[in-house]
């Protein structure tokens, strides 16, 4: 008998058996979602369905150009970043930016959140209207992430929670970032996108080459611009390309908590795009 191959042979018969078997994260908390984050969201919502995005009550102004009819109701495209405080016991203040049709909002957000054991979540958010979102999802990542869904009728929404920085300056933005981007045009219904690398000089301006695509091309462009950092650490970023068209297109971030990531979303009007920058 070959003593070699029956040792392996129990070894892999033993190694089998005490294997663990895959299970669900347990002992989640509310304290396990603690201090700055950013939710990223982007899909489409029904306006005369869906009493809110991301907590901002929905105007009768959003436009339906171009929406896609899904059981009767128009879907308009729909993008958003909220910037939430979490206070580890179940309470969250912010301010959310949504997209909505290519009509831009904007304002103050509050509620409550539930970790569960699980390590599920759940998250309510209102404005000062009342106009509340219903959020469900998963804590993974040890805290740091969490990956979202808007669960409320008429919506169709899902998203990335991030840890992000609280305070912040222009400097802390300094030296080179990729940058992806992709969206659409609400009323032509053409679709955009780019991947390129900018550059940022710590003192407010940005310069870099992109490859957009666009109206069924792609041209390598030269673009510059600038990037205005807040205290709460959002930033507004604003490219042009540097050629006959001259296309400019302006984003609203957040910054992560090590500096080297943006969430953005494009703030143009008749615009609903989402990308990110990660610092090379």
């Amino acid at each position: 008998m070959n003593t070699k191959r029956l040792s392996l042979a129990a070894a892999c018969a033993i190694g089998s058996m005490i294997t663990p078997a895959a299970h669900a994260i347990s002992g989640c908390s509310n304290s396990t979602l603690n201090g700055n984050y950013a939710i990223q969201f982007s899909g489409a919502s029904a306006p005369s369905v869906a009493p809110s995005l991301a907590g901002l009550a929905l105007p009768p102004a959003v436009s339906s150009a171009k929406a896609a009819t899904v059981g009767g109701n128009a879907m308009v495209p729909a993008d958003g970043i909220v910037k939430l405080f979490l206070d580890g016991n179940g309470l969250l203040l912010g301010n959310a930016a949504v997209s909505a049709g290519g009509t831009w909002l904007q304002g103050n957000v509050s509620g409550q959140y539930t970790v569960n054991g699980d390590c599920s979540v759940s998250v309510t958010m209102s404005d000062p209207s009342g106009a509340t979102a219903n959020l469900s999802g998963v804590v993974v990542g040890q805290g740091d992430t969490a990956f979202v869904q808007q669960t409320d009728a008429g919506t169709g929404l899902t998203g990335i929670l991030k840890k992000s920085r609280g305070i912040c300056q222009t400097s802390d933005l300094l030296g080179t970032f990729g940058i992806q981007y992709s969206g659409t045009e609400i009323v032509s219904g053409s679709v955009y996108s780019s991947v390129g690398i900018l550059t940022l000089d710590g003192q407010g301006s940005v310069s870099g080459s992109e490859s957009r695509f666009g109206t069924g091309g792609t041209a390598q462009v030269a673009s510059a611009g600038s990037i205005t950092v807040n205290p709460d650490c959002s930033a507004m970023i604003t490219v042009t390309s540097q050629d006959a068209a001259g296309k400019s297109l302006t984003f609203l971030g957040t910054i992560s908590v090590d500096n080297k990531q943006l969430l953005l979303i494009q703030s143009d009007a008749g615009m609903s795009a989402i990308g990110s920058m990660v610092a090379q």
